[in-house]
């Protein structure tokens, strides 16, 4: 079994075998969440059974490979459900709101409940649209940018899906069909006017349109966050690059795995949501929210319409041997951070997991192709033990997220449930892994004559989504720095509390970065004194 999985380290993380020993550890040697992910998916391919808290938990390859274990091919697993005959009253009224003929509704699926929380909000207020600028550079072959997302749009069905309000339920409809392509003339009255349009019952989720600027061009990208995740935007941006470095190979993949295959998994999952609904109650009994801060009324509705950000700078060489993962330290420092400002012990706030990470006992096949809202918000409680020692509190903190895997689904509900949907509490933190910042990629493509042309995403043209978060820290890792982006609502935080907050938890992650031989009581102190003991540790 070692074999085997040492040629799955070795593919995901780019070794040699040589590079590897027994005891070579799958977080020192650069792996992440990502490349668990893919691990799990390798290994899946040698008919090896791993799983994402193996992973974490029995890092060191030989101590991995033990707990390892033959997998029966499943022949269902690497096929969609099959077509489901669709009620045809449904199909009727789907395609009249959808303004199609019957023919064209390809699927009719029940959506998730984020998927409904978020179209309700965005009704309300508008919520949830991320306006994306590309600025098109050099000769950029226009027709082949429409081609390749005609290719992207015809493989994956999160493109060509719709929500339909029909009798008092929201219904997610696959439509057969073609982009409509936009157009403008002068950028800034195209951006006012689309963002503006909101999304109502069988509107298209995503937009595409080429505007003009004087002699320029922009590719605008509008989405509604029912139809995606940061992670469907990672795989729609690798994509749309091989679809103009090599567009023969990107029209031969097979199509993606459905969306559907996700909402039916769910569905599956009934008895673990009681089991869920159990874990969260007893997590979060007895926490106490911030009472310094509130929303200004009873009913007043959160909208984090207000943005700050922050690069946070890393050494090269910081955290190469760490056991932890960069995402493990950011929350660890997170917390400690909130404790520090509000004097705290008992620390909650939220997180974004990725909604990809499947326990052994319901794993979903190929669910690292899935295109579609999987994303799940979880929370993150800590007791801070002043006493700990910064390397088991990052050890305690690991495990934490790791073990909250199985009922993160129905985290957000649990929250809410709990505290009422206007409950703010000290960030919700989304952390991005190593290749997943949009506005840090650029699409190249070459023409014949050898003449290299791009397509930029410019992050001060674009439009980020406001949402029902009071904060949402959006933390993208970089192979140097990380880029911190807070949406928050300034009615609920003053501009400076985050200034303050960002900074001190920009403080304490570069600590616990750098070392992790001090205690946490050493991180909470702050001060002259704090700082005195810190430069005697490091």
């Amino acid at each position: 079994m070692d074999v085997i999985l040492r040629a799955a380290w070795c593919l995901v993380l780019g070794l040699e075998e040589s590079d590897l020993s027994d005891s070579s550890n799958f977080f020192t040697e650069g792996g992440d969440s990502v490349t668990a992910m893919r691990l799990i998916s390798a290994a899946r391919d040698r008919n090896v059974a791993l799983d994402t808290e193996t992973i974490f938990n029995h890092p060191v390859l030989m101590d991995m490979a033990n707990l390892c274990r033959p997998m029966e091919p499943d022949k269902d697993s690497e096929v969609d459900p099959r077509p489901v005959e669709l009620d045809r009253g449904v199909v009727k009224a789907c395609a009249e709101a959808c303004g199609v003929q019957q023919d064209l509704i390809e699927d009719v699926i029940p959506p998730t409940d984020f998927q409904c929380y978020q179209f309700d909000q965005h009704i309300a207020s508008g919520s949830f649209m991320l306006q994306t600028v590309f600025e098109i550079s050099g000769a950029f072959d226009l027709d082949l940018l429409r081609q390749t997302w005609q290719v992207l749009h015809d493989k994956n069905q999160i493109l060509r899906t719709r929500l339909v309000k029909h009798n008092d339920q929201i219904l997610q409809v696959v439509v057969n069909d073609m982009i409509q392509w936009g157009t403008g003339c002068g950028l800034a009255d195209y951006k006012a006017s689309d963002i503006d349009k909101r999304v109502g019952s069988g509107d298209y989720l995503f937009r595409y349109a080429i505007v003009t600027e004087g002699d320029r061009s922009f590719f605008v990208w509008t989405c509604h966050h029912a139809g995606f995740d940061g992670w469907t935007r990672r795989l729609i941006m690798d994509k749309l690059q091989k679809g103009h470095s090599d567009p023969t190979e990107l029209r031969s993949e097979p199509n993606g795995p459905t969306f559907r295959s996700f909402v039916e998994w769910s569905a599956s999952q009934s008895d673990d949501k009681s089991k869920a609904a159990a874990f969260w109650k007893q997590y979060l009994a007895g926490y106490r929210l911030l009472e310094s801060i509130q929303p200004p009324t009873p009913d007043y509705v959160i909208l984090s319409s207000s943005q700050f950000s922050r690069t946070i700078e890393m050494k090269k060489t910081a955290g190469t041997n760490s056991p932890f993962t960069l995402s493990t330290i950011g929350h660890a420092a997170w917390a400690v951070a909130v404790g520090s400002l509000w004097n705290v012990a008992d620390v909650l706030f939220a997180t974004v997991k990725m909604g990809r990470q499947m326990t052994k006992d319901s794993a979903l096949a190929r669910v690292e192709s899935i295109m579609g809202p999987m994303m799940a918000v979880s929370s993150v409680r800590v007791g801070l033990r002043k006493d700990l020692r910064i390397c088991d509190f990052l050890q305690q903190m690991q495990g934490q997220l790791i073990a909250t895997i199985p009922f993160e689904h129905e985290g957000y509900s649990a929250l809410m449930d709990c505290f009422g949907v206007g409950a703010v509490l000290p960030g919700m933190i989304d952390w991005h892994p190593l290749g997943s910042d949009l506005f840090s990629r650029t699409v190249q493509h070459m023409a014949p004559n050898g003449e290299v042309s791009y397509l930029k995403p410019r992050i001060e043209l674009s439009v980020n989504f406001t949402s029902n978060v009071s904060m949402l820290v959006d933390i993208y890792e970089h192979e140097h720095h990380l880029n911190l982006r807070v949406s928050y609502d300034a009615k609920i935080w003053e501009e400076k509390l985050i200034i303050k907050l960002v900074d001190t938890f920009s403080d304490i992650f570069a600590k616990m970065l750098f070392s992790q031989d001090f205690t946490v009581a050493e991180l909470l102190l702050g001060g002259a004194v704090g700082t005195t003991r810190l430069k005697a540790r490091l």
